[in-house]
């Protein structure tokens, strides 16, 4: 069942990104007229980002993690999948008996801020990516987008579920969203979108 935004130069926030091949925003960065905001913590990561998409002048990127508080922290590295070790992360249970050296040996500093900093309120698709501390987006979020997708990255790799399904679920009844189940992704749709013609559902 593809979704699809319709609307002429949109704007693509993904939080979260890892790297251009597993992007969902990727698709828009070629086209000028749309506007794309990166959001990826890990500093490996962001400098290969720095270096596919920097070239675009449509794709701005941030080197920070998203959460619920604006300061100075840790992240773990484990290769894509990143996240802070003060929220449970379904990459815990991925590396079993590991977790412990994970964190001395791939902790680095990042800076942490909430998504209402840079949220402007006119997001039309957001991205999630949703092993870490991603889902703290819906504490702060102004904008109302049309789609939101939760990217869940390696989901049928690893055979892990949707973190936080509750928080999700509550979020939607209140603003409306109807939520699609996807494989891996999970789409949540703006109904107001959808009366007004601005998503596209083909059966």
């Amino acid at each position: 069942m593809p979704i699809k935004l319709i609307k002429s130069n949109p704007t693509i926030w993904e939080v979260g990104v890892g790297d251009e091949f597993t992007s969902k925003s990727h698709p828009f960065w070629y086209d000028e007229r749309n506007t794309v905001v990166l959001f990826e913590p890990n500093p490996f990561l962001y400098a290969s980002l720095v270096r596919k998409a920097g070239s675009y002048k449509n794709v701005r990127l941030y080197n920070v993690a998203i959460s619920n508080e604006n300061r100075f922290g840790y992240l773990v590295s484990a290769g894509l999948l990143s996240y802070l070790p003060e929220f449970f992360s379904p990459i815990n249970t991925i590396f079993r008996g590991k977790l412990t050296l994970m964190l001395d040996a791939f902790k680095v500093p990042i800076n942490i801020m909430t998504f209402d900093r840079f949220d402007n309120g006119n997001i039309d698709m957001l991205i999630l990516g949703m092993e870490g501390a991603e889902f703290t987006v819906f504490e702060t979020m102004s904008s109302r987008p049309s789609i939101i997708v939760l990217n869940n990255h390696y989901a049928n790799d690893y055979g892990y579920t949707l973190p936080r399904a509750e928080v999700i679920q509550n979020w939607c009844r209140d603003n409306q969203y109807q939520i699609v189940q996807g494989i891996p992704d999970i789409m949540l749709l703006n109904q107001a979108s959808l009366m007004n013609g601005l998503i596209s559902i083909e059966q």
